[in-house]
């Protein structure tokens, strides 16, 4: 049911809520997007206290979709794995609207692959 409810947001929005690890207290936009009934999101500033590294660090954290909480864990996607094409393609058909192209042909690119990963419901 969980995935079911993430895949129907994702359809209808660009941003999900997202809290990593235990130590945040609020939820911090980003984008995802699905290749194959999986889901994956990148991180825009590859900071080192964003949400990325903060949920590679504990391993779960929590999207919030219109106020319903899914538990999530994650795994690193590595930056040479296949399915970076796809997943670059899914952005770049997601994000299409004129404030977003940019963006997405920037996350696109190959020096985001390594700050990739895939979101697993609990």
């Amino acid at each position: 049911m969980s995935v079911k409810l993430l895949t129907d947001y994702l359809q209808h929005y660009t941003l999900i809520g997202i809290k990593s690890g235990i130590n945040r207290k609020s939820f911090t936009d980003i984008w995802m997007v699905t290749v194959a009934g999986r889901f994956f999101s990148r991180s825009w500033n590859k900071s080192k206290t964003g949400w990325f590294n903060e949920i590679l660090k504990n391993g779960a954290g929590q999207l919030n979709l219109n106020n319903t909480i899914l538990n999530v864990t994650v795994k690193k996607i590595e930056k040479d794995d296949d399915i970076h094409q796809k997943i670059d393609l899914a952005y770049l058909s997601k994000y299409t609207q004129p404030e977003n192209t940019s963006y997405a042909h920037g996350i696109s690119q190959p020096d985001y692959h390594d700050f990739t990963v895939e979101f697993l419901i609990e």
